[in-house]
Order: C-alpha cells, then structure tokens, then sequence
C-alpha cells in the first residue's frame, strides 16, 4: 500500500502538516516496515483496503458513492491490518483514534467493523459497537448496516440484518455485530470478541465497559479493540488517562507492542485561529471538513470564552478542563449601566432562595423589544455581613450602608423580607411568573401562591439549566440586556466558573471559595429562562427569520 507508506514519510519530512503524535505514529510505521521485529503484509493491508473501498456513504454529499480512503485513512489501515508478528497474527490488538469531529471516524470504524465480522479466520466472530447509551453505540452500527445493505447484494453472500430498537444485529455465518451500552454493562460479561468499536470514548465515565471488552478478547487470535474519540473536558476521565498512557507509547517512553495510537490535534505554541494549525490538527480539511464552515466556527469562538472552548474540543481535538471563566468584566460593566423600570411593565422573576445564612437574590426581568432589563434585589442575614472578614467583607457592609443589599434580621436570612418586596413588586409591575430552585424553596413558594403569584420550578440540572445560560451569555455579548448599575451583580459576574458536561452543556457552578458569590447570576439566568419557557420569542432578533 503505497498511499501508507508515502503517507508516512510526508508527514516526517514535514511535507504534510502533523502534530508531534502524528509524527511518532508515522515513525513507530516506518520501523515497522523496515524493521526485523515485525513482518508487514502489504496483501493483508490490501485485502482489507479493498473490502473498506467497496463500502458505500450512506449520508451527506457522498451518499451512494463508494469509500475511497485518503491517504491518512489509509496510514491506518495499513497499520491495523498489514503489521503482523513473526507467528501470524496482526501486531495490534488495540487501537486508539483520537481526532476532531468531522474527520469520517464513525464510517471508517463501521467499515473496520463489518471487515471483521466476514473473517472467515475467527470462527464466529463477535463484533460490538459501545457507547455510554445504546442510541450513541447504534451510530456506528447503523453505518454497518447500511453499509451492508447494498454490499451483501454486491456480493452475494447470506447477511441478516435485524434493526429493531432493542434487537439490532448483523449475522452472517454464525457471527454476529450489534451495539452494546455502557449501561446495560452488568449485562456484557462473557462475550468472546473479535472486535469492539468504542465511540466517543472521552464521554464514557469509567473504563468499565472498555476493560469488559478487553477481557473478552482473550480467546481470540486476532481480536481488535477500537476506541474513538474526540478530546473532551474530564481530564481526570477514563479516556483522557488512555490518551496520556498513548502518548508515553508513542514518544517510547513505554513499549506496548499491542496498541495502536494516532492522536489528532495541534502542538503547544500554535495559533488556534490560524490555517495552517487547522490544516494540522484535521486530518480530512478540504474532504469533509470544509475551510469556509472552520471560518465562520472561529469568528463564533472569538465571541465568548465558553465558544472558543468548544471550537478547541470540536474542531481542534484540544482537551481543555471542565471548569472555565465566563464573561470578562468589561462585557459586565458595559451593560450594568442602570436602568428604571416603567410602573405596570411586565417581568419575570427568577428566585434564588439561601437555605441558610447566606445571600438571597431576586432579579426581575423586563423583557421589551427584545432587550432585558434586569433589576436585582439581594438579603442577607445581620449575623453574615457582621462576620464577614477581609476586604470583601468591607465591601459588602458598604454595600449594606449604600442599599444594594437588604440586611435581615438574625442568623439566617428571614424570608418574611423577601415575601413582602415580591408582593410589593407585584403591586407595582405585572409579574408574569416566578422562576424558583424547587430544592429548597418549596414551602415559599406555596405561602407566594397562595397571594396569586405564579411560582414555577426551575430545576438546576445541567440539561434544563444549560440554555437559558448560553442565553444570558449570547445576550450579555450582543447588548441586549441592560441590568440595573448593582455593583453586586458585577462582583458576582466576576466569581462566575461554569462547569461544561461532556454534551457541551454548561452551568453556573459555586467556587470553592466561600466568599466568592454567584447567586445573582443564578436568578438573573432563571428569569431570562423564565422568558423563554413562557413565550418562546424571547428575543425576536434571534428566533424570527431574516428576511432579506
């Protein structure tokens, strides 16, 4: 294989752009191929070649078109398939694909699936695509299947193909190919693997079902464990802890003749937003990643921090951590200019409740022409503004002494406070309804109903929580919130970390620190959700079409 071998040397002469890891992949080949230890089979690596090639795109542009390989994708085939050891079997039993999206990883896997599945070598071949739920393992799968579909026509050869949400399976000449789920993993024990494809590793929460599947290819000659991913937030995962034992096996620090590792992405001092850096990290730009769609990711990403986060995982395979900073004071200040409501305007509430001696926040929402008003009302108990220490706590008793906090009386906060300026507040505005963590709120939030209010649930799960967040966000940066001049809210801005999930949902979370504060930003965000669960135009700038 030709393509492989040329391949390789590009990328150590420097002729085609690649990462460090990159580049180790393509020397640790090399040696291979010009080395004693390893015999490569270039009919093995052509035999499989041919039967990926002979595969067929089942969605997007190339729908119906054959899969004709690149040469990286090539590189990889040549590895897994053409390395063999002086007894026979393929060198690499494991192999690690790390890589942005976009790249074709699930189609090349589904490929290497369905090429292992028709080994007549491996009696009854069992392969297994994994994922954390069985909807992500089906993916791959379903690109087996469909692959299949047309292929055992071609080929004349006796597949049956079962895709019955809880039976789906490929079997042919007593083998079988099915997806499997982290959380069915008590039930995956004992199976004897041929080949098990792992998608999205970085998302899995343990390397349970990872090491189920090792061990099950014990039984195996030439069995193939294929993890692939792109880079996520959890460094302390079970994936991102792979990745480190990969990159040790590539640089030599440890020999592990077993595993494959080829490691997309960009190396340390490259420009983020440069052609070239995206050129190196994606493997397919200009095949299935197009330049223009990578452009118009960047100009989002220099929007806001959370955005560049994202462009960094996505689209240049760079593992960042779970926690970051939110919004630059600048953006909070320019928009805390201040503001007065107009007596009988509509709001909506969001109600950030202490359960304890700590701050309360209500923010009031006055949604108008598709700009946010919020108007901020924060308690705290006398007992915590006395015996707050340092600095801050100067702040906060001025703070106090100026009126942007309201002091209750005693130890904890006294909820009586806060009852009395809603109801004052609903005398004044039309208040639409109240958004409320359900957590510690509820009897409250039935005393406020019972004076008419509309109080309403607002759980802090990361799925509910996360788009009235990237809302606030999306918001703050295109002015169209205007908050009342609290200088409050800009220190509570300032003590903001979000937290971001492996689904890239995101959300507020508390610092470590107990003097640094967020629950304003908590109920500023609840009132903007408010917003958009009542009427769903929140802002008729973003959800109305354009018309041109």
């Amino acid at each position: 294989m030709e393509q492989a071998l040329n391949y390789a040397k590009g990328v150590i002469s420097g002729k085609i752009d690649a990462c460090k890891y990159v580049k180790q992949a393509a020397q640790r080949f090399l040696n291979d191929v010009k080395g004693t230890e390893f015999v490569y089979n270039e009919k093995a690596a052509m035999r499989a070649l041919r039967f990926v090639e002979l595969q067929k795109h089942s969605k997007g542009e190339w729908k119906g078109r054959r899969l004709i390989l690149e040469d990286w994708q090539r590189f990889i085939i040549a590895n897994l398939f053409g390395v063999y050891r002086k007894d026979g079997r393929r060198k690499y039993t494991r192999a690690y694909l790390e890589m942005p999206k976009k790249q074709g990883k699930s189609p090349l896997a589904a490929a290497i699936g369905n090429y292992m599945l028709l080994d007549e070598a491996d009696g009854s071949p069992e392969v297994y695509s994994a994922a954390t739920k069985l909807d992500q393992a089906a993916i791959v799968w379903q690109y087996a299947a469909d692959m299949f579909k047309d292929f055992k026509d071609e080929a004349d050869i006796d597949i049956s193909i079962s895709s019955s949400f809880n039976n789906k399976r490929i079997v042919y000449n007593g083998g079988v190919f099915r997806p499997i789920a982290y959380d069915e993993r008590d039930k995956n024990d004992g199976l004897s693997v041929s080949c098990a494809i792992i998608d999205e590793y970085h998302a899995h929460p343990s390397d349970r079902i990872y090491n189920v599947l090792a061990d099950g290819m014990a039984a195996r000659r030439s069995p193939l464990l294929l993890a692939i991913t792109t880079a996520g937030h959890n460094r302390d995962s079970a994936c991102y802890k792979h990745r480190e034992y990969c990159e040790k096996v590539l640089s030599g620090v440890l020999k592990d003749d077993d595993l494959f590792a080829l490691i997309y992405t960009i190396d340390e001092g490259d420009a983020w937003d440069d052609e070239k850096t995206h050129r190196k990290a994606n493997p397919n730009y200009g095949v299935s990643v197009k330049p223009d769609y990578i452009k118009s990711k960047i100009a989002e990403a220099r929007e806001s921090g959370v955005k560049k986060d994202s462009f960094m995982i996505k689209h240049l395979n760079v593992w960042t951590d779970s926690y970051q900073t939110w919004i630059s004071s600048t953006d909070i200040e320019r928009v805390n200019r201040g503001f007065e409501p107009t007596k009988s305007d509509s709001c909506y509430v969001g109600l950030d409740l202490a359960s304890s001696g700590d701050f309360t926040a209500l923010a009031l929402n006055f949604l108008k022409d598709g700009v946010h008003r919020i108007k901020f009302y924060y308690y705290l108990p006398e007992e915590k503004v006395r015996q707050w220490s340092g600095g801050i706590g100067e702040q906060i008793r001025d703070w106090v002494r100026q009126g942007f906090i309201t002091m209750t009386q005693g130890k904890t906060t006294d909820y009586e406070y806060i009852e009395r300026d809603l109801l004052k507040i609903s005398e004044d505005f039309n208040i639409v309804s109240v958004g409320f963590d359900p957590y510690n709120a509820k009897q409250f939030a039935a005393k406020m109903e019972v004076h008419g209010l509309n109080m309403r649930d607002f759980g802090q799960n990361i799925t509910n929580i996360s788009h009235p967040t990237k809302m606030t966000e999306e918001l703050i940066l295109s002015d169209k919130v205007i908050m009342d001049g609290n200088p409050v809210t800009s220190w509570m801005f300032s003590n903001v970390v979000i937290y971001t999930d492996a689904n890239l949902n995101i959300k507020v979370i508390k610092s470590k620190d107990p003097n640094k504060k967020v629950d304003g930003v908590v109920a500023m965000i609840m009132s903007i959700g408010e917003g958009i669960d009542e009427n769903n135009k929140v802002e008729d700038w973003f959800w109305n079409p354009v018309s041109l």
